[in-house]
């Protein structure tokens, strides 16, 4: 029996095309099988019979939203993360913030589509549904969410996440709460340098807020 691509750890060297293309399928594989679950396992980073230090995302992964309405100062114009700490931890925050807002939390998966650009140029993007109960008012509620998932030319790990579009978007209100919350924690950019900050999750305000018509 083949052991999966990520069975042992990461070597240092840069892969074979080979290996590279079957790295990138299997991150793919769970991406597609782990998002549904994710209110209820979390990310999920690596497959039940990889290696514990193997993981699909890189190191220095970055993460990215750049919401559709230029938001008021000092907030920026893009929101950005980098590092594996805290990608999951914003997956941590997003997950349990929502729980704590909605019931019946579940993730649909729309479409995934994986385009290749060049020689080890690759690409997946995402289309899911999130949909949730409130646990106040209990009316149902939904965002579309487009992602796309790039891959390292040299390991075939994701190094970026860019959130493409949220449907709604996230008002502007919630941005200063989480902001708040975090700390302050929010991207400052200077001279063209990213500092690390955490990601704001996509809840809704109570007038964006639209009935879920999704036949099930």
């Amino acid at each position: 029996m083949s052991s999966s691509p990520l069975s042992q750890p990461p070597s240092q060297g840069e892969l074979s095309d080979r290996e590279w293309d079957i790295q990138t399928g299997h991150a793919i594989d769970i991406l597609r099988n782990t998002m549904p679950d994710f209110f209820a396992t979390g990310l999920v980073s690596r497959s039940e019979t990889d290696s514990p230090q193997a993981s699909i995302y890189a190191p220095n992964i970055r993460l990215s939203y750049t919401p559709p309405v230029q938001l008021p100062s000092p907030l920026p114009a893009t929101f950005r993360l980098e590092g594996i700490p805290l990608y999951h931890a914003s997956a941590v925050f997003v997950r349990h913030t929502l729980a704590t807002l909605y019931s019946d939390l579940r993730v649909e998966m729309r479409n995934v589509t994986v385009v290749d650009t060049g020689k080890r140029e690759r690409h997946v993007k995402l289309g899911i549904g999130v949909h949730g109960a409130g646990r106040v008012s209990g009316a149902q509620t939904q965002w579309d969410v487009v992602s796309t998932y790039h891959f390292s030319p040299a390991t075939g790990l994701i190094n970026q996440h860019t959130v493409d579009s949220i449907h709604p978007a996230p008002h502007v209100t919630v941005f200063d709460a989480l902001k708040r919350m975090l700390g302050g924690g929010a991207l400052t950019e200077s001279m063209g340098t990213v500092r690390p900050c955490r990601m704001p999750i996509s809840v809704p305000s109570p007038e964006q807020r639209r009935p879920d018509t999704t036949v099930h």
